[in-house]
């Protein structure tokens, strides 16, 4: 007798299961017959249109064939450097605006030659667009991602380097004043360096 209730029981186990996934199944049919499916849009992506770099190759290009006006503002601290570069063409109809950054993580026990080695091999771009100038307004910008660093990163650290040269060597000419200064306020061993050389 048990064995035919427990039997029974699955039975009308069964027979629910089947009648409300049909349920179920009839009420997604009806859903999507009567609602639209709409295509997901995508986002505007230079890398569609500009497979080959060709545009943005051009554009670097021309900033090395050009003389293209740079400036550099640098924001460091001994973890991390950070770097925006703008160059505008010789026509300023044409405008470049890049970020970069690098950083070296750990470096309380490095040599300075250490930490300029990490700051190089840690170098990252965030920011990299062209725009087009008319009277000195936006007129048109074209924003690039971060798969073209291995372009834009090149073009940009040229510039860094540039400017960290020129710091080096004013540091090194106002170095050279100092040291000059004081060594004319050294009146006594100047005069005895002099006589010696006489002698």
């Amino acid at each position: 007798m048990q064995i035919i209730i427990i039997i029974l029981l699955i039975i009308i186990i069964a027979l629910l299961v089947v009648v409300f996934s049909y349920k179920k199944e009839r009420f997604i049919k009806e859903i999507k017959k009567d609602s639209i499916i709409l295509p997901k849009h995508k986002d505007p992506n230079p890398e569609f249109s500009d497979v080959d770099y060709e545009l943005l190759k051009d554009i670097i290009q021309s900033v090395e064939l050009e003389d293209w006006v740079a400036t550099v503002d640098a924001d460091c601290n001994t973890m991390r450097r950070s770097y925006e570069i703008t160059l505008v063409n010789p026509t300023q109809t044409l405008k470049i605006f890049g970020r970069i950054y690098s950083y070296a993580l750990n470096n309380l026990y490095m040599s300075k030659e250490q930490i300029e080695d990490e700051f190089c091999k840690n170098i990252n771009i965030t920011t990299f667009r062209v725009s087009v100038l008319s009277n000195d307004k936006l007129k048109s910008q074209l924003k690039y991602n971060t798969s073209y660093k291995n372009l834009t990163i090149p073009l940009l650290w040229k510039y860094v380097v540039e400017y960290n040269n020129k710091l080096n060597f004013k540091a090194l000419e106002k170095y050279n004043e100092n040291k000059s200064e004081i060594n004319n306020q050294l009146i006594t061993i100047n005069r005895d360096k002099t006589l010696n050389k006489i002698l």
